[in-house]
């Protein structure tokens, strides 16, 4: 029997707004991430606690025409470095761009 439910958090709250423009060639997005830091044993086998999140990202898209767009998402603008299981390498600040192909 565990005195805790290691790596689980107890409270997570993620919320997300778009806009999309009344023609639907752009949208812009944010999302909210939230939780309490999780526990863990560490390496004595002592209960601690890893840090709380805290994420905002924001993103937008636009549709060049009907096949092609482009996209920015900007994730972690707090430059939280919080790590989910002990030991893991965490990111940063981080951006993804790229274009979008539809056929």
């Amino acid at each position: 029997k565990e005195t805790k439910a290691w790596h689980l958090p107890s409270t997570t709250i993620s919320a997300g707004a778009k806009y999309t423009t009344e023609d639907g060639k752009g949208a812009v997005r944010a999302d909210l991430f939230l939780e309490n830091g999780v526990p863990y044993l560490d390496i004595d086998g002592q209960s601690k606690n890893l840090n709380a999140l805290f994420d905002l990202s924001i993103g937008g898209e636009y549709r060049l025409g009907n096949n092609f767009g482009l996209f920015l998402q900007v994730n972690n603008l707090a430059n939280n470095r919080r790590q989910r299981w002990q030991h893991y390498p965490v990111f940063g600040l981080n951006a993804l761009a790229g274009i979008t192909a539809r056929f």
